[in-house]
């Protein structure tokens, strides 16, 4: 059964309680597109009193996002519940979907003070979507929520400052392990026979005499003979006298 606009307005005025809300946004089932092109990422933007708060923003969710988040608030004066889902832009301003505004105490006179329902959106007064939510509140005094404010004792931790006590070294017993004997490595001589090799025997290397044809133009050479040198004249010396 869906949440009426009746059952989100015209709250009747009950005593403050005082307690936890604890505030997880699931799902969206989304009318408006506010995208001509691609896929919206829609996130939740939450207000209780002076608490806010953002979900992740789900990248490509479209028009049914998914979240995982979870938050906890501790009631003071709170009498309201505010969430917008937005469509983030990263060029230009995130756009509005649509929006919704829950009571508190409408919630804690449910079963359980709990509520886990599809509530609608609206913009501009027109019907933008649905969104799945789950509120729970948890009373002063009762039961607390896992994680939530004051659901746990303070933690104690040994004051710093003290010195640590260690046991002194010498009271584990010494680590005594015998010397490892190894038998010495003998090994025999290695014994070669002498190599023996006979001489090498080389023929003696025979070559004929090389003859060359004579030289054209040119008689052949006699032995013992040497052709006469052409004729150079040779130039007078003759001793200087020097006239006095």
């Amino acid at each position: 059964v869906e949440f009426s606009k009746q059952f989100l307005g015209n709250r009747k005025m009950i005593s403050f309680q005082p307690g936890t809300l604890v505030i997880k946004p699931i799902s969206g089932r989304l009318i408006r597109d506010t995208e001509t092109f691609g896929n919206m990422d829609p996130y939740c933007k939450i207000q209780c009193g002076n608490h806010n708060f953002c979900t992740k923003v789900h990248n490509s969710g479209g028009k049914y996002p998914a979240w995982n988040d979870t938050f906890s608030v501790k009631r003071a004066n709170e009498d309201a519940i505010t969430i917008w889902v937005y469509d983030r832009d990263s060029v230009s301003a995130d756009d509005l979907v649509g929006s919704t505004k829950l009571f508190i105490e409408k919630i804690i006179q449910m079963k359980g003070s709990k509520l886990h329902n599809w509530v609608p959106l609206e913009y501009k007064g027109k019907k933008a979507g649905d969104l799945m939510i789950e509120i729970a509140f948890f009373p002063d005094g009762g039961k607390q929520p896992k994680g939530a404010p004051g659901a746990y004792p303070p933690q104690q931790y040994p004051p710093q400052g003290y010195p640590q006590q260690y046991p002194p070294q010498g009271a584990y017993p010494p680590q005594g392990y015998p010397p490892q004997q190894y038998p010495p490595q003998g090994y025999p001589p290695q014994q070669y026979p002498p190599q023996q090799y006979p001489p090498q025997q080389y023929p003696p290397q025979q070559y004929p005499p090389q003859q060359y044809p004579p030289a054209p133009g040119y008689p052949p050479q006699q032995p013992g003979y040497y052709p006469p040198r052409p004729y150079q004249r040779r130039k007078a010396i003759f001793p200087s006298f020097r006239l006095s």
